[in-house]
């Protein structure tokens, strides 16, 4: 019914409702109205009597949008909603209940974002376990941390907080942990004193020594490897197999023994020519060679031989060489005789 005075002034006027919105009320409101009271004893109802909380006083209560306002823009948007349209269409201050919600979920969206980058950069902090990483890796560690952090920061949605989290673990995740880097350093020396050893294996071929210089090469190789495997690092390694190679340098091959004895053989034979020379005794060159050969490397030997072959008063040829030494058989002279001017000492 009615209360107090009826208005008849325009503002009054405003707030009147039709039959039709009538009609429209009384079937939206069930019970709440009987329709002796709809009709309202032939008067027409006023706005602010459509419902038990006028929805303008509901939005109005609103007021200034926080996080705490969920409560004040669901009841006026509960009590809004439930206005038959033509009653919706009367709220003047709607616009205000949208432009809070607006702003209600900007602010939630906010909060949540804020939220979600503290949450992840405090994941970032207990990511990794720093006392599991050298000095070394530790900073970059922090490195990574702070870029992280800094990403989040400048992330505009969820999406891209996650994807910033999601890159700085990957990054630390790339950062070696002692344990990791101990286990990769044990592997690699490992495999470096395989290699090592392989390579002193090769270094030198064993047919190119004669039986003694090839015993010494095999020592040299065990205790080159024994070096090796006893290497603490890698440095150790390339210590150890470059000493081994020097020891094996050290060892003369069956040509290099060959080139000196050869050469001495030339310079006794030379010697031999000088003396004979100074003496009076005709000495041929092969002779010379013969004796110096015969004289396996001692000079002193060699001009003992040198006086003998001589003692005749004759020319010291090979023929004479052969008879005062005892040797016998052409073929045994020819082999000598060859052995020395091929420079092959072993005879």
């Amino acid at each position: 019914k009615l209360t107090g005075d009826f208005q008849t002034s325009d503002e009054a006027q405003a707030k009147l409702v039709t039959a039709q919105e009538l009609k429209e009320l009384a079937a939206a409101m069930g019970d709440a109205f009987t329709s002796d009271e709809a009709i309202n004893d032939g008067y027409p109802i006023l706005r602010w009597q459509v419902a038990e909380k006028d929805v303008l006083v509901l939005i109005d209560a609103i007021g200034e949008v926080t996080l705490s306002s969920s409560e004040e823009i669901k009841a006026a948007r509960t009590a809004y909603d439930a206005l038959p349209a033509a009653f919706q269409a009367k709220v003047t201050n709607y616009s205000t209940l949208c432009d809070a919600e607006s702003t209600y979920s900007a602010l939630v969206a906010a909060e949540e974002l804020a939220t979600a980058k503290n949450t992840a950069k405090s994941q970032l902090d207990t990511y990794k376990d720093a006392s599991n990483y050298r000095d070394e890796q530790k900073a970059e560690l922090t490195a990574a941390i702070e870029a992280g952090k800094r990403k989040i920061d400048e992330a505009a949605d969820l999406e891209g907080v996650s994807i910033a989290l999601a890159n700085a673990k990957a990054v630390m995740d790339g950062i070696k942990t002692d344990a990791q880097l101990s286990e990769e350093a044990a592997a690699a020396l490992a495999k470096a004193k395989e290699d090592a050893k392989t390579e002193l294996e090769g270094y030198k071929n064993a047919e190119a020594y004669r039986p003694e210089q090839q015993t010494e090469l095999e020592s040299a190789i065990a205790a080159g490897k024994q070096a090796i495997d006893e290497a603490a690092d890698l440095e150790s390694v390339s210590k150890a197999l470059t000493d081994a190679k020097s020891a094996m340098d050290g060892i003369k091959t069956d040509a290099q023994l060959t080139e000196e004895e050869t050469a001495k053989m030339h310079n006794s034979a030379a010697r031999l020519k000088e003396v004979a020379f100074g003496e009076k005794i005709a000495l041929s060159d092969e002779a010379a060679l013969m004796i110096a050969r015969l004289g396996d490397g001692s000079m002193r030997d060699a001009l003992s031989i040198l006086d003998r072959c001589a003692a005749g008063g004759e020319s010291v040829t090979p023929d004479i060489v052969t008879a005062c030494m005892g040797i016998s058989g052409r073929e045994t002279v020819g082999r000598l005789l060859s052995a020395a001017a091929a420079y092959d000492l072993t005879g």
